[in-house]
């Protein structure tokens, strides 16, 4: 036996023990109702969860998943309970906190669980800005992570059930906070938000913040070290432009008013709901922050009001919003740029194509470990790309956008596949090249 061949299967039996099992492809939990209340003051925030969740299948137990920098306080109610913090090898070499429940349910149980926990804001060291001291910015997390040691997945993005979201954030010492639903003041110190419906889960930023209305469509949040930069004006152009672009292109007008987009010196980037957040490190230049928010808007649909009817289309996720960037520079004028990204992309492609173990989007089951995730953007971005070059963007993106229109919950590869073998009969080719 080879030296190679005796680590993987060493590396096999270290995945059994550490308790990993094969992830069903559909999620077993699904959550019906969310409220969270939070307190957040200067280094810490306290944390209280109420979830109703309901069972899809039999289940032995289940597991919720929350910030690695918390500390879980308390559980309700109190059944067979067991805390992990350790590496989760289905997704690499990661630290996780997770709770798992180790209770049998029924299909169609209802689960109610209460969740208290607290941890200590992560500091936002950037010497550039010349911060360097602890700030408040946290996408806070309840339980969307699953993990692969867990029989039942909970994740929200996958559901065929509406969701309830409420979330209420009292805040100290002159902290302002934005989140993922639109937060209302109530007392001093005190957002209040409730969305009703197809909901992901509420994610939140508390931080010292300066909000700036820009026109009756755009609230824009920076932190107050990054005194107003990027340029507000270059963001409100930026915008409006990227907005323009779906609407005319795409057929897709902005599923939320207003939207707000959060500036902040590091944390990454993300959307949750009507909230984008983009982290300044990244935005070197005006093209940079076309690129990302091109993207991050397509998230408004693909995730957010819309989401994958089967795990087969889950890739889509981030296939659509980079295939959007793709396009959406060269339609905007950014022709160099995006020769640039779609060289970038193809060089990728070419990688994972050329490995005897790649594994088509479609046979992706979630969630996806980091290898996986570049094949999602790299194949799916590009085979999106060459179908819009064989049979005309304006095809590609009006299918897409037809789609995304309307009171649909769910959007699915197969339906988008049969309309582009409909209208044009060259896809074939291109999908069978990717095996999708």
């Amino acid at each position: 036996m080879s030296m190679l061949r005796a680590l993987r299967y060493a590396w096999r039996a270290l995945r059994v023990i550490a308790g990993w099992r094969p992830l069903p492809r559909e999620p077993c939990i699904t959550a019906r109702s969310i409220e969270l209340e939070s307190l957040w003051t200067r280094g810490t925030a306290e944390i209280r969860a109420s979830l109703l969740l309901e069972a899809r299948r039999d289940v032995s137990h289940i597991c919720l998943w929350i910030n690695p920098g918390f500390k879980l306080e308390a559980i309700d109610p109190p059944v067979r309970v067991a805390v992990r913090e350790a590496w989760d090898p289905g997704l690499g070499i990661v630290r996780l906190k997770r709770i798992e429940i180790k209770e049998p349910y029924k299909k169609g149980d209802r689960i109610e669980v209460g969740i208290a926990y607290k941890g200590r804001a992560l500091p936002l060291l950037n010497p550039d800005l010349g911060y360097s001291t602890y700030g408040h910015i946290y996408k806070q997390e309840v339980l969307w992570i699953p993990t692969p040691s867990c029989e039942s997945l909970i994740p929200l993005l996958v559901s065929e059930y509406p969701r309830n979201v409420s979330l209420v954030a009292r805040v100290k010492e002159g902290l302002g906070a934005a989140a993922s639903m639109g937060l209302h003041p109530g007392m001093p110190g005190e957002f209040y938000g409730l969305r009703r419906g197809w909901a992901e889960p509420p994610s939140i930023i508390v931080a010292h913040l300066s909000t700036y209305v820009l026109g009756d469509r755009y609230r824009v949040h920076l932190h107050s070290r990054l005194s107003r930069y990027p340029p507000l004006d270059d963001i409100h152009e930026v915008l409006s432009t990227v907005s323009g672009y779906y609407k005319e292109t795409w057929g897709l007008s902005y599923p939320y008013d207003p939207a707000d987009i959060v500036i902040i010196p590091r944390g990454g980037g993300w959307t949750s709901g009507s909230m984008h957040v983009l982290d300044v490190r990244w935005l070197r230049s005006k093209t940079d922050l076309v690129i990302h928010l091109l993207h991050e808007y397509a998230r408004a649909w693909w995730g957010m009001t819309l989401v994958p009817g089967d795990a087969g289309s889950y890739w889509m996720l981030e296939a659509v919003p980079d295939y959007a960037v793709l396009h959406g520079l060269s339609a905007l004028g950014y022709g160099e740029r995006a020769g640039k990204y779609l060289g970038e992309i193809r060089s990728e492609a070419r990688r994972v194509l050329g490995s005897s173990r790649y594994n088509p989007p479609t046979y992706i089951p979630i969630p996806v470990t980091t290898k996986e995730h570049i094949v999602v953007r790299s194949i799916g971005a590009l085979m999106l790309y060459e179908l819009g070059e064989t049979c005309g963007h304006r095809l590609v993106t009006g299918i897409l956008g037809l789609e995304a229109s309307g009171n649909k919950r769910f959007f699915t590869w197969s339906s988008v596949r049969g309309k582009l073998l409909d209208r044009c009969p060259d896809a074939r080719g291109i999908m069978d090249k990717y095996r999708v």
